[in-house]
């Protein structure tokens, strides 16, 4: 991780010499991503968002803008914030959906459904995780897909076993391919 950093810190020098502020944006935005996920660095995160936010949100709406809330939901919810992730994950599936974003749109429901398992609205979180997986089988987008899988099963009530069950052999069965 920390020879990705170090290439990420090169790609974000030249592209600052570019002056292509969504793609420095987008640079930030996978850097925080290593740092929050891969290496559990919450706070130098938070700061790549921020340097993130502060360019995209002065530019205008983009894709980009949208991935950036959906990532910043995701870091939330994993720190165990739910009032931000909630937030963020809102304001991600919202922009999305306003740009026909359909990836975005897809991870935001995964994400959001996740977040409500948390929160304890688990009919929603069903509702939100099984429209992220046909969205995402629907159109190939595996890592959505198998996420959705895997966090469907913890939303489900006990008594749908076999349903829990056919959303583990299915992830399984996509993660083999």
């Amino acid at each position: 991780y920390v020879a990705c950093m170090k290439y990420w810190d090169e790609a974000l020098s030249l592209w600052v010499q570019l002056q292509e502020r969504e793609r420095i944006a987008g640079v930030h935005r996978k850097m925080a991503g290593v740092l929050w996920d891969d290496m559990g660095d919450v706070v130098k995160a938070t700061g790549h968002h921020k340097e993130a936010l502060k360019l995209l949100e002065a530019e205008p709406k983009s894709i980009e803008l949208a991935s950036l809330y959906e990532d910043m939901a995701h870091m939330y919810l994993l720190s165990e914030d739910a009032t931000k992730a909630l937030s963020w994950a809102e304001r991600a599936l919202d922009l999305a959906k306003e740009l026909n974003a359909q990836e975005v749109v897809a991870g935001s429901y995964a994400t959001l459904g996740r977040i409500l398992i948390n929160t304890g609205d688990v009919e929603k979180a069903v509702e939100c995780l099984e429209r992220a997986l046909k969205m995402a089988l629907d159109n190939d987008y595996v890592e959505t897909a198998l996420w959705a899988y895997s966090q469907l099963p913890g939303a489900l009530p006990v008594e749908k076993y076999e349903r829990r069950l056919e959303c583990y052999e299915k992830g399984y069965e996509l993660a083999k391919k």
